[in-house]
């Protein structure tokens, strides 16, 4: 007879709460810093298809699709869950910031989370191809 009881997958973590998991969604590995750059060409409002691509793989490969497709909300701030959320969702902010020109850059910085900072630059931009289309 099968056990029908539902099991949690509980996270690897270190003695001092750190957890070691990189397939744990707030995992951030040693390398991962603030100042990393994520993509190749920064987005200057050119090239939009082929710069949303890159990152998408980028984000993918760090298992943080998540914190700008909104699979990964956030969490309420009394979750044991909140800090390590808003960690990742920070950093992943800022890999985008620096893949972004500075004008681009400075219009969405004060975006609320990595989602609504993807959402406002695909509402910006994304707009602007269909648009050419339509004309031509």
């Amino acid at each position: 007879m099968p056990d029908t009881a539902e099991t949690s997958v509980v996270p690897a973590t270190a003695g001092s709460g750190v957890n070691l998991d990189p397939n744990y969604p707030y995992f951030l590995h040693s390398s991962d810093a603030p100042g990393m750059s994520l993509v190749n060409a920064v987005f200057d409002d050119r090239g939009l298809e082929a710069w949303r691509r890159s990152v998408l793989i980028a984000l993918s490969v760090k298992n943080k699709l998540g914190f700008i497709n909104g699979s990964f909300p956030s969490p309420v701030a009394t979750s044991k869950d909140h800090q390590p959320w808003s960690r990742c969702n920070d950093m992943v902010t800022s890999w985008l910031l620096n893949s972004l020109s500075k004008d681009i850059g400075d219009s969405v910085i004060y975006s609320k989370s990595t989602m609504d900072l993807w959402t406002s630059l695909e509402h910006r931009f994304g707009q602007f191809n269909g648009a050419k289309l339509y004309h031509l």
